[in-house]
C-alpha cells in the first residue's frame, strides 16, 4: 500500500500541479526526464505484479503522451 500511495503522490505532483505545467517540470529535469518515465514504469510493473487491482490505468497512464528524445529529455503532447 505504501508503494501505491507514494507513486500516486509523485504522479500527482507532476501531472496535477495547479501552478506549474508538467512540461515545465520536465524541462527543469532535463536529460534525466526519460529515466523518470522508465523508473516510473518499473515501479508500476512491480506494484501491479504484487496486486493487479491496486492501480487503474487512470492512476498511472500520463494524461499527455510523452515523446522520449534521444538526449534524454521528454516532450509532452499538447
Amino acid at each position: 500500500m505504501f508503494m501505491v500511495q507514494t507513486h500516486q503522490e509523485i504522479f500527482s505532483a507532476l501531472w496535477n500541479h495547479d501552478s506549474v505545467d508538467a512540461q515545465d517540470t520536465l524541462d527543469e529535469i532535463g536529460a534525466d526526464a526519460t529515466s523518470l518515465f522508465a523508473n516510473g514504469s518499473d515501479i508500476i510493473d512491480l506494484i501491479l505484479a504484487q496486486n493487479p487491482a491496486s492501480l487503474t490505468a487512470a492512476q498511472y497512464v500520463p494524461p499527455r503522451a510523452p515523446m522520449f528524445n534521444v538526449d534524454g529529455t521528454v516532450t509532452l503532447a499538447t
